[in-house]
């Protein structure tokens, strides 16, 4: 489930340098929320059951059924 006006990035959009465009996918598992307005960057696996924070950026993933909140996130909450 995801809030209003999320973003979902699987590249850069632009190279760097002399290195192409890199493309990774992103995974979000079974039963994860994300809140209004997340940025998930590229190469991200948001975990089975875990919540975002409204306006996070997603910056390094997020394993099962724990929460994070902020700018980059940070795990606010643990199984």
């Amino acid at each position: 489930m995801s809030g209003d006006e999320c973003i979902i990035l699987n590249n850069d959009y632009h190279p760097v340098g002399d290195l192409p465009v890199a493309s990774v996918l992103v995974q979000i598992e079974d039963g994860a929320w994300l809140a209004s307005r997340v940025i998930i960057l590229r190469g991200i696996t948001i975990g089975e059951e875990s919540a975002i924070g409204a306006g996070a950026v997603v910056t390094r993933s997020v394993p099962p059924r724990y929460s994070a909140v902020g700018n980059p996130e940070r795990v606010v909450r643990q199984p």
